[in-house]
């Protein structure tokens, strides 16, 4: 059984205030959604750079964030220019850490941080919709299984790593990534 045609859509800040509100916040923490398997962390290192977009750079933030993935059981079709859509059975499962960043950002602006926020920052929202259990289940697993890039991941790009490389090709002594030549890599 394959999922409806997805919908992708940009939304401000503004947008996931409701969200929040509905799925991740109550009086003594966080209440999530069975498929928001991902608990949002308050203090973490992650959240402070998504609220350092959102304050500093708002109009990068799409480029920077991955955005949220949410299943509805309904999505009423909408026209390309819509402003409204109406979702049943809405669960958000994979952008916790997008989901209460943002609303910790907009929260904690003034209403002049708050206009330009919405103003410049558009957000990835995915939409699937999907009545299948077991397809959800699936959908919620992959999203939420990609693996961190680490600081050291960015290495592998330097001059001197790219020099080193094509000089080990040249003397046929090869040269493997330390990852996966330590065996620290697993392929699926």
């Amino acid at each position: 059984i394959v999922a409806q045609t997805p919908l992708f859509v940009f939304v401000p800040p503004l947008f996931l205030l409701p969200l929040f509100l509905l799925f991740c916040c109550c009086s003594i923490g966080f209440s999530l959604n069975p498929l928001f398997v991902s608990t949002p962390l308050p203090q973490s290192n992650y959240n402070q750079a998504i609220v350092d977009t959102l304050n500093k750079k708002p109009e990068m933030f799409w480029y920077f964030n991955n955005g949220i993935t949410a299943i509805s059981k309904m999505i009423k079709p909408v026209g390309f220019d819509s402003q409204i859509a109406e979702l049943r059975g809405l669960q958000i499962i994979n952008g916790a850490q997008t989901v209460y960043s943002v609303y910790s950002a907009y929260k904690n602006a003034n209403e002049g941080q708050r206009e330009i926020m919405d103003l410049e920052t558009k957000i990835n929202l995915r939409l699937i919709r999907s009545n299948n259990d077991d397809m959800n289940l699936e959908i919620t697993r992959y999203t939420n299984s990609q693996k961190p890039m680490e600081a050291r991941d960015f290495w592998a790009n330097d001059e001197v790593q790219i020099r080193l490389q094509e000089e080990s090709f040249k003397k046929s002594i090869g040269m493997e990534n330390a990852e996966v030549n330590l065996g620290l890599y697993q392929t699926a």
